[in-house]
C-alpha cells in the first residue's frame, strides 16, 4: 500500500502510518523545505527513511501521475490556500476528488488513487 501525505508539516502523521502499517509506502509533498528537512531527519531517527520519500513544491501541482496512490491524505492543507474553493471545484472536474471530508481533515480520493 502506498500513500501520499499532501502538507505533511514536520512528518509526524507519515511517521505514525508507517509505524503502524510496516508494509506501507509514503510519499509526500509540503511547500517549506526546512519541513522536508526536518521530516527527512525525523524519518532517519525511526528507521523507517527507506519506505518514504518527501519532496517540496505545492499541492495545486502535484509531481505524480494519476492512479499513483492507494491513499491521498491533505490534513489541515487545503483551507490554507488561498484559491481553496476554486481548487476543489476543479479537483472534482479532473476527477482528482470524488469524496471530500472537511472537518479538520481533508481526505483526497480520484484519479491519483490506484483502481
Amino acid at each position: 500500500m502506498q500513500f501520499c501525505d499532501l502538507g505533511f508539516g514536520p512528518g509526524v502523521l507519515a511517521q505514525f502510518i508507517l509505524e503502524e502499517k510496516p508494509g506501507w509506502t509514503a510519499c509526500g509533498v509540503d511547500i517549506s523545505p526546512e519541513c522536508v528537512h526536518y521530516a527527512e531527519k525525523l524519518m532517519k531517527l525511526k528507521g523507517i527513511n527507506e519506505r518514504v520519500q518527501f519532496t517540496t513544491g505545492d499541492v495545486r501541482n502535484l509531481p505524480y501521475a494519476d492512479s499513483t496512490f492507494d491513499l491521498v491524505l491533505a490534513m489541515e492543507v487545503l483551507e490554507h490556500i488561498s484559491d481553496f474553493y476554486i481548487k476543489c471545484k476543479s479537483l472534482k472536474e479532473d476527477s482528482l476528488l470524488k469524496n471530500f471530508l472537511s472537518v479538520q481533515t481533508v481526505i483526497l480520493r480520484g484519479k491519483l488513487l490506484k483502481n
